[in-house]
């Protein structure tokens, strides 16, 4: 991914659970300039909560944009869409407190378990 002021990104990759059902499964591209290396035993459920406590890390603006995409092959048998079937997918990018360019994100989505909400204000 571009980032704001690297090139390289530290990747997370996880698969979110709605009452326990697996519903979001995503891929995550944190800017390198932010962290050296990251501890996934010292991140939250709260990605946004990490970055502020741990890393310093404001997220102040983003961006999503959504389109059918199709689920990747790391996808893990829990996930109800299989490994390459479209589904719903939400490409979010994420800017910091300094406004460069901090995270940029992918989230399939299984639409029989949630769906995507955008809240304002």
């Amino acid at each position: 991914p571009d980032f704001g002021t690297s090139d390289v990104g530290h990747r997370i990759r996880r698969l979110r659970r709605l009452n326990a059902t697996p519903a979001v499964l995503e891929e995550i591209w944190l800017d390198a300039s932010y962290a050296d290396r990251l501890d996934p035993a010292e991140m939250s459920e709260s990605l946004y909560l990490y970055y502020r406590s741990a890393l310093g890390l404001w997220i102040t603006r983003v961006e999503d944009r959504v389109r059918l995409g199709i689920v990747p092959d790391w996808a893990p048998d829990v996930f109800g869409p299989r490994p390459g079937t479209p589904c719903v997918m939400v490409e979010r990018i994420s800017w910091g407190q300094d406004g460069a360019r901090a995270e940029v994100s992918r989230n399939w989505i299984d639409t029989d378990v949630a769906r995507y909400v955008a809240r304002f204000g």
